[in-house]
C-alpha cells in the first residue's frame, strides 16, 4: 500500500512540475507578444516603437541572432499624418455577430473619416495578424488612444450608437 502511495505522489509531483513549466513558458510567450503588440500599435499610429521592441532578436541568414534594427523615418516635405483614436474590430466572415458589425464599421469609417481610424482583422483569414491582440471571443472591439494605448475592450456585438457613446465616455467627441 505504501509503495503505491509513493508512486502516486511521484506522479502528482511530475504532473505539477510539467504544469508549472508550461505556465512559465506561456507567460514568457505572452510577455513577448505584449511587446510586439505595443510596437505594432505604435507603428500603426506613426510613433517610434517602444524600447522593448528594439531588443527583439531576429534570426539572420546564417542562423545567427542579431538585434532587430528599426529604420529611421525618412525625411519628407509633408508633415506626419495626425494620429487618430483607433477602433480595431476582430471577427470573422462567417460569425453572425461579426456580420452584424460589418455595416457599422463601414458607417463609422465614412462618418468619422479624419477623426477615427477603423480597422477590421479577420481572425480566421489571418490568424497571425490576430495573435498580438490576444482575442479569445469574436467579435471583439478594441479602443486605442492616438498614441496606441488600449483604452477599452468589448466582446460581442456593439451598435454604432454604443461605439460613439463609448468614445465620448473615453473623452473623444467624434462629432466635433
Amino acid at each position: 500500500m505504501f509503495a503505491e502511495r509513493g508512486q502516486a505522489n511521484t506522479v502528482v509531483l511530475i504532473v505539477l512540475a510539467v504544469l508549472i513549466a508550461a505556465g512559465v513558458a506561456a507567460w514568457l510567450v505572452y510577455d513577448m507578444r505584449g511587446d510586439a503588440r505595443r510596437a505594432e500599435d505604435a507603428a500603426v499610429v506613426g510613433e517610434a516603437p517602444v524600447a522593448a521592441a528594439d531588443t527583439v532578436a531576429t534570426e539572420g541568414a546564417a542562423g545567427t541572432t542579431e538585434p532587430a534594427v528599426t529604420p529611421a523615418p525618412a525625411a519628407s516635405a509633408k508633415p506626419a499624418p495626425k494620429a487618430l483614436p483607433r477602433l480595431v474590430d476582430l471577427g470573422a466572415g462567417k460569425c453572425q455577430a461579426c456580420k452584424m458589425m460589418s455595416p457599422i464599421l463601414e458607417d463609422l469609417k465614412k462618418s468619422y473619416e479624419g477623426r477615427l481610424q477603423v480597422d477590421f482583422v479577420d481572425v480566421r483569414a489571418d490568424a497571425e495578424a490576430a495573435k498580438p491582440y490576444g482575442v479569445t471571443v469574436i467579435p471583439t472591439q478594441i479602443f486605442y488612444d492616438p498614441s496606441g494605448k488600449e483604452l477599452f475592450r468589448h466582446q460581442g456585438y456593439l451598435s454604432k450608437e454604443d461605439v460613439v457613446a463609448k468614445w465620448r465616455e473615453l473623452g473623444y467627441d467624434l462629432d466635433r
